[in-house]
């Protein structure tokens, strides 16, 4: 009787342990710490056609600092963007935009 009940014991931790782990593992999803990271415009645009805005607010304009209309909505990703800073060529906040 004693080892019967040392048993189901034994069997209940390794079940909480089973269970816990997969809450672990479904509650930290991998895209959340590992951030995207793409060569050329070309590459995020395959993904990202409209480009990356580092805020919802974010306004195209061109070199010359003129508002200009998108051809494509942009996603807004603010890790991405930060990401990505070096390809926004006109510092409008928002990269690789169409």
């Amino acid at each position: 009787m004693r080892a019967e009940i040392l048993s189901t014991k034994s069997c209940m931790k390794k079940g909480l342990v089973s269970l816990t782990t997969v809450f672990l593992m479904l509650a930290s999803p991998v895209s959340a710490t590992q951030t995207e990271k793409y060569k050329n415009c070309s590459a995020l645009n395959a993904k990202y056609p409209g480009g990356i805005a580092k805020s919802a607010s974010a306004v195209n304009k061109n070199k010359k600092g003129e508002v200009v209309k998108s051809k494509k909505p942009f996603d807004v990703n603010e890790k991405l963007y930060n990401a990505h800073k070096s390809l926004d060529r006109d510092k409008d906040n928002i990269v690789c935009e169409k």
